[in-house]
């Protein structure tokens, strides 16, 4: 196993042993349907969802994170988007933050960060 593969990995199992998910939007009184519009801010080129992913129903406020971090890291940002099971979408720890636990999801870009 190469470094890089076992510091892939080390990640990985911080992500998910530091999140816990609560209700999926299904056992809510928010239950929106079948499936619901995910949307994070991500480096480019980024352009999937995986387990334990930090989404918001709110674009608005993934691009207003996506131009936050930009401007921090000094990096290119951008927000994916996808449409995916609502039981697969777990409340987070913060209000209006959510956790996204489906299989690998290939989102779609619309928004680029301008940054600074």
């Amino acid at each position: 196993m190469r470094y890089s593969d076992i510091l892939l990995a080390a990640d990985a199992f911080l992500k998910l042993a530091n999140r816990i998910k609560g209700k999926s939007l299904r056992e809510t009184d928010d239950y929106p349907g079948p499936s619901v519009s995910i949307y994070r801010a991500v480096k480019t080129p980024i352009l999937y969802f995986g387990k334990m992913d930090y989404v918001s129903l709110s674009r608005k406020f993934a691009i207003g994170h996506a131009e936050h971090m930009a401007a921090v890291e000094e990096e290119p940002y951008q927000v994916i988007t996808a449409m995916v099971s609502s039981s697969d979408v777990y409340e987070a720890h913060n209000p209006g933050e959510y956790f996204y636990d489906g299989p690998l999801k290939k989102g779609y870009r619309i928004y680029v960060a301008k940054g600074i």
